[in-house]
């Protein structure tokens, strides 16, 4: 059986009824009450894909509300991205927020990105990794920014980052500590995501390299779920359950849900007051 995507088939049926995704120090572990099934798909060789027609592109529509479900799904897509890559690489990380000192739309705001991007290259002479996150203002402004985690960057002077960004103000801070990052990170994407004049319908809140490391996933039996969890809570003992709940979904039914990670804090500077030096 072929899918819409002419150079697919479908070779098969798995059923599973518990599922682990590993984001770097992050274990996820489902627990459903129904066996679920999944299609074993493989690709086609010899076929040509056809070409897809173009579309005009969506505009901000204050009409169009994405569901609250599908924000937070987006969000827990960028977690774990995030989380993925965080600790893998030479460099320390870097969290950067990118403003701009004037109103632009998300398509604008990524071409401004890109730019960037290749101006970076030349300046730091060697590769790097990075994902991006559009979000809005916190106060009722309609200026979208940009924060963004860089992977392997070398060192680069604020001075030097803001001429080479240059559409606005720019906030660097190396990551010391990393559990609150992707949070701290994500943390507006429900606002923007929900609100159509910002993020237009079926358009992306992120921009992201190809190189990234990608989260991990494995479907199995119940049983097979329980021991690896217990694998690795022997293997790194010093990690603790953050979570551990039931709750029911619409597609899945009941499920118990256990995140299992390291304990540990993103270093987030605070502001001073002006009383301090």
């Amino acid at each position: 059986m072929k899918l819409k995507n002419e150079n697919k088939r479908i070779i098969g049926i798995e059923k599973y009824d518990a599922k682990i995704i590993i984001s770097g120090d992050v274990l996820e572990v489902y627990f459903y009450d129904e066996t679920l099934k999944r299609k074993i798909v493989e690709e086609v060789e010899g076929i040509e894909t056809q070409e897809k027609e173009e579309k005009e592109p969506s505009l901000p529509d204050e009409n169009y509300k994405r569901s609250l479900q599908s924000a937070k799904r987006a969000q827990k897509k960028m977690e774990r991205l995030i989380n993925a890559n965080i600790g893998c690489w030479k460099q320390k990380e870097k969290f950067i927020t990118l403003t701009f000192s004037e109103y632009k739309t998300r398509e604008q705001v990524l071409k401004c990105f890109d730019r960037f991007k290749r101006r970076l290259k030349r300046a730091v002479h060697d590769e790097f990794e990075y994902i991006a996150v559009i979000e809005r203002g916190t106060k009722g402004t309609k200026r979208l920014h940009m924060h963004c985690i860089f992977f392997n960057l070398p060192y680069v002077k604020n001075s030097v980052f803001r001429k080479i960004w240059k559409y606005g103000n720019v906030k660097i801070n190396a990551v010391k500590n990393h559990e609150d990052l992707a949070g701290y990170v994500t943390k507006y994407i429900e606002k923007t995501l929900t609100d159509g004049n910002y993020i237009p319908k079926g358009k992306r809140f992120y921009t992201t390299s190809q190189d990234l490391k990608k989260p991990i996933e494995y479907i199995m039996n119940a049983l097979d779920a329980v021991i690896a969890v217990k694998e690795y809570e022997e293997m790194y003992p010093d990690r603790m359950s953050l979570i551990d709940h039931c709750c029911d979904f619409l597609h899945t039914g009941p499920i118990r849900y256990i995140k299992v990670a390291e304990p540990k804090q993103a270093y987030i500077p605070k502001k001073k007051n002006k009383n301090e030096n």
